[in-house]
């Protein structure tokens, strides 16, 4: 009897483990910023759609579930007049790290080669 409650939690934990998840997260932070409406935009069919958004806290974290894809671009709008250019797939959660007084000659885009590619280019 044991050795079958061991091969069904096997069972289990592996099954648990091949759930095949469409969904990665855009995440990060941007420093003062407190107050300021941040965006992800998607170009669905070529047309800006708004996939997610919320206000800055004082911490500035932000975090966006993302449906999991071929390489897309996105836009990440902060506040009325800042915008990170993004591409990423289904490999990619990518993370930014910026501060909002100095977004646009300074940022940091982790886990996403793509998004790194055009930051520097």
């Amino acid at each position: 009897m044991k050795n079958v409650r061991i091969a069904l939690l096997a069972i289990v934990l592996l099954s648990a483990a091949c759930t095949d998840n469409n969904e990665q997260t855009l995440s990060g932070t941007i420093t003062n910023a407190e107050g300021q409406k941040i965006s992800l935009i998607g170009f669905p069919q070529g047309q800006p759609d708004t996939l997610a958004s919320t206000v800055l806290t004082a911490s500035g974290k932000f975090s966006f579930p993302v449906e999991a894809g071929t390489l897309a671009f996105y836009n990440l709008n902060i506040g009325d007049s800042e915008t990170i250019v993004l591409a990423f797939d289904s490999t990619q959660s990518p993370v930014v790290t910026a501060d909002f007084t100095t977004i646009r000659s300074n940022y940091n885009v982790s886990n996403s080669k793509d998004s790194k590619d055009l930051r520097d280019h």
